[in-house]
């Protein structure tokens, strides 16, 4: 049991490393196109501020992330002890 527990924790770790570098990468991302047109925010189809999607895909990316590591520590630590 103890071997599973620390195996489900590092899937969790792992997962949340996951969620840090890919959010710091749309962090960047963001950042750079904010350099290229500083005077005004980019517009999306020149209606919607372009904040709003690095925002939707940071929120995407950490629900996406969190609930597949959930899920594998999950099963980890469901595991069949024969196993």
């Amino acid at each position: 049991m103890a071997k599973r527990t620390m195996y489900a924790a590092i899937a969790l770790a792992f997962h949340t490393g996951l969620i840090a570098v890919a959010t710091i990468m749309v962090y960047a991302i963001e950042r750079l196109i904010h350099l290229l047109w500083p005077e005004t925010g980019p517009l999306l189809f020149e209606r919607i501020p372009l904040s709003w999607l690095f925002q939707a895909i940071d929120c995407v990316f950490i629900l996406l992330f969190g609930a597949m590591g959930a899920y594998e520590a999950y099963q980890i630590l469901s595991e069949e002890e024969n196993k």
